[in-house]
């Protein structure tokens, strides 16, 4: 809840990745940090939980794409 409060000050290009079988954070969270995130996109990564880019090379691939589209 305390993270949450201060998304709207993030405003920078922002991938928001998370994991479908996230049972930490579950994914319904996701559209209330897009909400907060002015310059945010969201991608849920299929078949990955909370440790998405240790779970998920679909996951390493989109956080190493959206990097290389924002340098």
């Amino acid at each position: 809840a305390r993270l949450a409060h201060w998304l709207h000050r993030v405003t920078v290009p922002t991938l928001v990745l998370w994991g479908r079988e996230d049972r930490v954070l579950p994914p319904g969270l996701a559209s209330l940090w897009l909400a907060r995130l002015p310059e945010a996109r969201l991608q849920i990564v299929a078949g990955a939980g909370h440790l998405l880019l240790d779970e998920s090379p679909v996951a390493r691939q989109a956080a190493a794409d959206f990097l290389m589209e924002i340098v």
